[in-house]
């Protein structure tokens, strides 16, 4: 009875290194989204200060930030200074301070996403480095940004992400 027992060791050792791709796959998800998780749940805090200001102040609103704790500061998005509207209604763009403009190691490229709620629309900022570890200097450069909303912004404060304070919303000309 020699001959099935080679052959179950191979499915076995098959069997074994699919466990071990799915478990280093697994924790290679669990890396690379650790931060997206805890950027989307600063983006539903956030929201849900505005909220509760909104519902005791009404357009005034003006939430508490976030107590601040060193030991868990909020996330590297970079953090909307101003806005402006669309003839449209429903296109933002937003100005920020980022990375330089570039092709360079230290060249940075913007996207934003809007998180949409009934009485607020607070916009992500997310930034992708062109060499990810380059050596870079850490100044600041205007950059701007530009969204969609899924409906018109009509009169909804705009909110930044780093505390989900409001940020200036002007017409464009």
């Amino acid at each position: 009875m020699t001959g099935p027992r080679p052959r179950r060791r191979a499915l076995i050792a098959v069997a074994l290194a699919s466990v071990t791709m799915l478990g280093a796959a697994g924790m290679l998800w669990w890396v690379s989204t650790e931060g997206d998780r805890r950027l989307d749940r600063q983006v539903t805090e956030a929201l849900d200060r505005y909220e509760l200001a909104y519902r005791h102040n009404g357009v005034r609103a003006t939430p508490t930030p976030p107590p601040w704790n060193p030991y868990d500061p909020p996330s590297g998005a970079p953090s909307v200074e101003k806005a402006s509207v669309h003839r449209d209604d429903t296109t933002l763009t937003v100005d920020f301070i980022g990375g330089p403009v570039g092709e360079g190691p230290c060249g940075m490229t913007y996207g934003a996403r809007a998180v949409e709620s009934e009485h607020s629309v607070l916009v992500v900022v997310e930034g992708h480095a062109n060499q990810a570890g380059a050596a870079c200097t850490s100044e600041g450069y205007p950059r701007r940004a530009t969204v969609r909303l899924a409906r018109p912004l009509d009169g909804r404060a705009v909110l930044e992400a780093m505390q989900g304070m409001p940020v200036p919303v002007t017409p464009t000309e």
